[in-house]
């Protein structure tokens, strides 16, 4: 049997060349926040709570819902994919690969038990960002080896940080912690929604910053 190594040359290039345009886009991107559509009462607030957080500096998006019917989540998300694509901003889902191509998002946020990196890019293609949780040391090192694009990493791993290849995104546990990264120097952040809520000035803190 005779193979195209053409072909694969080919294959390899386009990977390595998605593999470094994902990480250049990944690179300019400093502040990340989860958001969850599971308690969205009124869609226009929950909108309009978004446009003023993409106003105010977060230029990556994460949707985490794990109770709305797909359908539910994936009319929310129609809503979101049009308001960051308004602030150039990017898109991802949380676990479901399913959604995720449905939307067409820039890419997908993987937890403990979802599907592996491996298996997502195999539905969603290469092209498509795959990040991953870092809670442990243990989960730090299979997002290494899964070759992940981004890493949210728990603030207690901070000392890890000088290992990363990839971009990562470091996840205060506390607006104390964070407050205490920011006079460290550290400028990339993956927040949750509730430390906005009950610290709503911390997204124009840290564009001074």
């Amino acid at each position: 049997m005779l193979y195209n190594h053409s072909g694969i040359n080919d294959f390899s290039k386009n990977k390595m060349h998605n593999n470094k345009l994902k990480q250049l886009i990944l690179k300019n991107k400093n502040l990340y926040l989860t958001i969850s559509s599971d308690k969205v009462e009124n869609d226009n607030d929950f909108l309009n709570a978004v446009a003023s957080a993409l106003n105010n500096g977060v230029q990556i998006i994460q949707l985490k819902d794990k109770h709305s019917s797909p359908k539910r989540i994936v009319e929310l998300g129609r809503k979101l994919r049009e308001l960051t694509s308004l602030f150039d901003a990017l898109f991802f889902i949380n676990g479901r690969a399913d959604i995720a191509y449905a939307l067409d998002t820039d890419g997908i946020h993987l937890e403990e038990d979802d599907l592996c990196i491996h298996t997502v890019r195999t539905i969603l293609g290469n092209n498509k960002i795959a990040g991953i949780s870092a809670k442990n040391s243990q989960q730090l090192s299979e997002a290494i080896k899964e070759n992940a694009d981004y890493i949210t990493i728990s603030d207690n791993l901070i000392d890890k940080i000088p290992l990363l290849k990839m971009p990562y995104f470091l996840e205060p546990d506390n607006i104390e912690n964070l407050n205490l990264l920011i006079k460290q120097g550290i400028r990339r952040f993956a927040l949750n929604e509730d430390i906005l809520k009950t610290n709503p000035d911390i997204l124009q803190k840290l564009r001074q910053n």
